[in-house]
């Protein structure tokens, strides 16, 4: 019989409390873009005038697997270590550029994060949000132990 770990602690629950809520957040918003037709994405992007047409078109068909995979890994603890260090490069990536959407005024203000059908945030609701996951994500990439995850099951 394989003895299931428990947290030793209450930093452990927290910590698994925020990996699998950040988990959730980064698989549900890449799911709404993925069930959504592309365009829909494209169009959020391009209301930023950051991207060139070509980088849209290739932003558009990757980000969304990526949150996808980055998130439904940390809900289940499988490679935390990468998993966090995907989101968070993700998370810090949208901080910049929600900062300077926000900071010269410019695109709409929704962001498209959770799609089309989703979960309705403003720019600077999703810059709070993007700045707490990336430093979530940041203190996740840097822990040795992960209570309740999957890497810790096949490890052991």
């Amino acid at each position: 019989m394989v003895e299931q770990k428990t947290p030793s602690s209450r930093s452990d629950y927290v910590w698994l409390i925020l990996r699998i809520a950040i988990g959730f957040i980064f698989a549900y918003a890449g799911f709404m873009k993925l069930i959504e037709p592309v365009e829909n994405f494209e169009a959020a992007i391009t209301d930023f005038n950051l991207f060139s047409p070509s980088a849209i078109h290739g932003i558009a068909r990757v980000v969304p697997w990526i949150e996808l995979m980055g998130g439904t890994f940390l809900l289940l603890g499988y490679l935390p270590k990468m998993s966090a260090a995907a989101v968070g490069t993700l998370a810090f990536g949208f901080v910049v550029l929600l900062g300077i959407s926000v900071l010269n005024g410019k695109g709409s203000q929704s962001c498209g994060c959770f799609g089309e059908s989703g979960i309705k945030l403003t720019r600077n609701q999703m810059f709070i949000l993007d700045l707490s996951v990336f430093l979530i994500a940041f203190k996740l990439f840097r822990k040795n132990k992960f209570t309740c995850s999957l890497h810790s099951a096949l490890t052991s």
